[in-house]
Formats: C-alpha cells, sequence, structure tokens
C-alpha cells in the first residue's frame, strides 16, 4: 500500500495513484492535525499532490525529489 496511516501520521512510499487520493482526502478531513512523511514517495499522482496542497497538513520530512519539495515548500512545516 503505498499510504499507511497510524497515529496521525501518513506515511507515503513509492508511487501513490489516484486511487489514493479519495482515502488520502477522508482522512485529512477526520484527523485531527494530520502530518505526513514523504520521505520515501518516489511518485506521486497530481491529485495528491492537490490534497496535501490544498489541506495543508504538516509535512514531517520532506520529499526527496527537489521538484516535489519546491512545489510544497509554501505548506511546508518540518518538525526535526
Amino acid at each position: 500500500m503505498p499510504i499507511t496511516y497510524a497515529d496521525g501520521l501518513a506515511t507515503f512510499s513509492g508511487a501513490c495513484t489516484v486511487e489514493e487520493a479519495e482515502p488520502l482526502l477522508d482522512w485529512l478531513r477526520t484527523t485531527p492535525e494530520p502530518s505526513i512523511d514523504l520521505s520515501d514517495c518516489a511518485a506521486p499522482h497530481s491529485a495528491v499532490v492537490q490534497l496535501i496542497l490544498a489541506i495543508g497538513p504538516r509535512i514531517a520530512a520532506p520529499p526527496p525529489d527537489p521538484l516535489l519539495a519546491a512545489a510544497l515548500a509554501p505548506i511546508q512545516k518540518v518538525t526535526r
């Protein structure tokens, strides 16, 4: 599964397809203070990226791809 959910954190791995968008939206809407870990995210579908940009969850770990990281820069609230 490209996205796993546990304890308020969604962890992305590999390629996340458009099929992941609806479950991600439901999780983001129902999780108080959601965080996402993109450190192993290789290729998210644009619908997934749009949800992240629209809702603006805390980014616990940025993506390795510099273009994706730059696209998400306006919402990045990386914690160390």
